[in-house]
Order: structure tokens, then sequence, then C-alpha cells
């Protein structure tokens, strides 16, 4: 089974705070508009000591936009009811993330920004920012502009948006498992980004995460390290720049991490997925002490091949609930929260994961909180419309090459989320790389996928609003060398 996701996670709800494999970067929105960014993300490095290598990278512009795709799959699946989720505004987390998930109108864990307030005036609707979309909705071969890509390292593949300088501009952290770095591109704030400074750890680094870990109002990094089965912590300096990582047993070769508070008591915990070359069988909680440091790992059993796991409060509790993918069974598997940072044992998660599952992307597809889960060998997308019974069948959309990773958003402006989802291409050098925008009806289901080109290999897509006109645009990394922006181009 291929391991292939960069555990980055994108979705929108109801929140005035950030996350996916976490720290969390929120767009909010007015009620009337429903729409919060959480991007999680997480990358896997090593433990050597953080040096700063070097300053590349320069953006380059391609005219390819987008273009109708010829077939999709079924498209069929979940109950009718309106979806209230819409366009997002801009309130990107300063310093200090908060890592709270924020999908479907649920805020679950999280400690609130305690750096300041970088994000635009609030909204007369409960003090939200106002949504940057004109009335209405623009066509989905319009909604980005053409891309601009920037030489990144030797092969990134996960990423992260978050302020990690404090100016209140969103910056780019890139995992890069050519050369075991991270890469940091400073924003500009008008999406576009500055040459990128690498940061060694030594290792494969397929995902990273961003949250304050030690209460500074500073972003700090997480990165998960599969081969020495542990997680590093690089403190933030608030200036964008990172200390020598600390590491922290994690369990059984983590591959994927996402930063929230699982417990209630303000401190940030962690949580990874083991993979291990598809024999790894949990996912691990590490409890976070307030000052940078975590707990022993507790390990609970969620199927071989555990390569991504996302959090909410999917029972409406108020406690934070985690899902993980599998590859071993090609399942979800649900592990419901106590409330002190323990969790039930596993519960399926809809019937089926397609083949090859590689992440997850939640949402109120159709007024529910459902999942939307990229399938590697299937070439395609399996949607489990809310609510989720243990023997629900996904609705299968047909895609093109390798779908490794989703982000979920209202990307036209029409109040109803959407998906664009990363194909890898077999990891061609040469071929472009495909990002698939799948228009949201509102009721479970989505139109027929438009392609727009990035750069080759594209295997992590996030979303975030790049350049402050309070719209989601989107972030690719490309396993080929780049980092691939496109900017939302609806009036």
């Amino acid at each position: 089974m291929p391991r292939r996701n960069g555990c980055s996670l994108t979705r929108f709800g109801l929140s005035s705070n950030p996350d996916p494999c976490q720290s969390e970067v929120v767009i909010a929105a007015p009620r009337s508009r429903l729409a919060a960014l959480a991007v999680l993300l997480a990358t896997t490095g090593t433990g050597c000591c953080l040096t700063i290598v070097s300053g590349i990278g320069s953006p380059s512009e391609s005219t390819t936009g987008g273009t109708s795709a010829a077939t999709s799959g079924a498209t069929s699946g979940g109950a009718t009811s309106t979806t209230t989720t819409g366009g997002v505004s801009s309130t990107t987390t300063t310093g200090g993330t908060t890592g709270a998930t924020t999908t479907g109108g649920q805020t679950t864990g999280g400690m609130p920004d305690s750096g300041p307030d970088a994000g635009p005036d609030a909204g007369p609707d409960g003090g939200m920012p106002d949504s940057g979309f004109d009335a209405g909705r623009c066509l989905a071969t319009t909604v980005f502009a053409p891309v601009v890509t920037y030489t990144v390292g030797a092969a990134p593949f996960g990423i992260q948006v978050a302020d990690l300088d404090g100016n209140g501009k969103p910056d780019l952290a890139v995992s890069d498992i050519g050369q075991g770095m991270v890469w940091i591109l400073p924003g500009r704030g008008d999406g576009t980004f500055d040459p990128a400074v690498g940061y060694l750890e030594g290792g494969a680094s397929y995902a990273l995460t961003t949250a304050d870990f030690n209460h500074d109002g500073v972003a700090d990094l997480a990165v998960a390290n599969t081969a020495q089965g542990s997680v590093s912590v690089l403190l933030g300096d608030g200036d964008g720049g990172f200390g020598p990582p600390q590491s922290f047993s994690a369990g059984e070769a983590p591959n994927c991490v996402i930063a929230t508070d699982l417990n209630g008591d303000g401190e940030i915990d962690l949580v990874v997925s083991n993979y291990n070359a598809g024999m790894g069988t949990t996912v691990s909680v590490m409890l976070g002490e307030g000052d940078g440091g975590f707990a022993p790992p507790a390990g609970y059993s969620v199927g071989a091949g555990a390569i991504f796991v996302v959090t909410d409060d999917f029972n409406a509790d108020g406690i934070p609930d985690l899902l993980a993918a599998s590859q071993g069974g090609n399942s979800l598997a649900l592990l419901l929260g106590v409330g002190d940072g323990t969790f039930a044992s596993a519960q399926p998660f809809g019937a089926s994961a397609g083949t090859a599952p590689t992440s997850i992307g939640l949402g109120n597809f159709n007024g529910s909180l459902g999942a939307a889960v990229t399938d590697w060998f299937g070439n395609s997308v399996a949607i489990l419309a809310g609510p989720v019974a243990a023997t629900e069948q996904p609705a299968i959309i047909n895609l093109g090459s390798n779908p490794n990773s989703v982000a979920v958003a209202d990307f036209d402006g029409d109040g109803i989320l959407d998906l664009a989802v990363a194909e890898a291409n077999s990891f061609s050098s040469t071929a472009p790389g495909t990002i698939d925008l799948l228009i949201g009806k509102g009721d479970g289901t989505f139109e027929p996928p438009v392609t727009f080109a990035v750069g080759p290999s594209s295997v992590t897509v996030v979303a975030a609003d790049l350049n402050g006109d309070g719209k989601p645009d989107l972030a690719v990394a490309d396993q080929s060398g780049s980092v691939s922006i496109l900017l939302n181009a609806c009036p």
C-alpha cells in the first residue's frame, strides 16, 4: 500500500480560532455565511540540530487556467438539506495558533490566540469578519487565477499556512522529504511570498503542524519523525525563526501529526497516526504540558496502515473526537472522546473508504458533518455525507491519477462547501500536476470536476486566505521541487 499522504487537512465551519494536522489557520465569516478555515498539516523529519542553510525560490507564472474535466463518477449520497457554510473572510492566526478544530460549526478544544489581532475589522454579524465574495457565485472554470510557482527544496510534501513571524500576514511552512528540511516562505500579505529559508531536519520530512505549545504567543512547529518514532518540537522565536528540535517519543513510525486541546485544560496536545510501512495500527495521543513538552504517548487501535487523522466533535457532546484513515482495511475509524484526553474504542465510520485512503476532508456537505476521502489507487474521492452510519457506502467521484490530498471550502462564493483535490499523477517530474475543483450542490453531491494545472507531482493542498481579500486560495506542495499558489479570482 502507498503511504502518500502529506497530513494536511482544510475544512470550514463557524469559529473564531484556527487548525488541520494543526496549529490552525482559521478563516471566519458571518453566521449568515458560516465559514471558518482550519488547516491541519503534519510533517516527518529527524531530530538533528536546526540550522538555517539557505534562502531560495522565486515566483514564476503560468497562464494555464481551469478546464472542464470530461468525466466524473457517481455523485449520489447523503440526505438532502441546505448547507449553511459559505465564503470565507481573512483572519490568520498571529503568533500563537490555537489548534482547535472548527468544522461543521463545532469548535473542539483549542485555546485563545495569544498573539495580536491580525484579522480584518469584524463584520456586523456576531463579531465575525465579512465574506470577501460579492453576491452570487462565479463559474467553476474562473475560480482561480493562473498558477504562480515558487522553487522550494528538492521534494516538498507537506504544507502549512500560519503567521509565523507575528506580522499579521500568512506564511508557509513546507516539509521536504528529499532533503530532510523544513522551508519557511514569509508571506507579503498580497498572496506572494519571499524566498524560502531552510531549516535542516535531517530526515524524510513528510508532515508538520503549527501551534503555540508554550504559551508565549508565538507559533511553534511539531514534526513527525517516522524513522525515529518521535515528534520533534521546534519553538518559534517570534521573528519567523525556530530553535533546535526537542524530541518526544510518539509511537510506531508516526507520519501525520495534529494539534488541539483534547482534555480542556488549555494546553495544546498532539495526535499522530502510525503508518509504519502499512503495519502500524494505532494513533497516539500525547498530552501537552504547556511548556513545549508532551507526556508519553497513549496508543489507540484503528486498523493497519494508519495514515491520516483528523479531529472534530462528531457526536455534538462538546468533546473532541478523532477520525483515522487506515489503508490496511481501507476504512475510517471513529474514536469518541471521553473529555479527559482519553478515547473509547474505535467504531466504524462508514462501510468503506475506497481502495487506498490517503487523506480526509471534513465538512457539512448536506447540513450534517461528513467526510471526503481521497483514494490513491481508486483514482477517486469517496464522499460520506452526514450523518454517517457504520454501514453507509460512500458515493464515488472518479478523478484523474492518484488523488492524495483534499481541501474543503466554499471556493465559488455560493454559500456551499466545495472540494479541491490534489492529484500526484504518479509522481511525474515533467507532467503538470492537477487540482480538481468539485463544486458542491448542498445535498452531499458535487458537480463534475474542473481541473487547474499546478507544478508536477502535486501531493498536498491547503486552503487559506493568502492575500486578505476574504476568499479561500490554494497552496500546493509539488514534490517536483516547488510550491504552487492559486489565488481565488471570484469577484
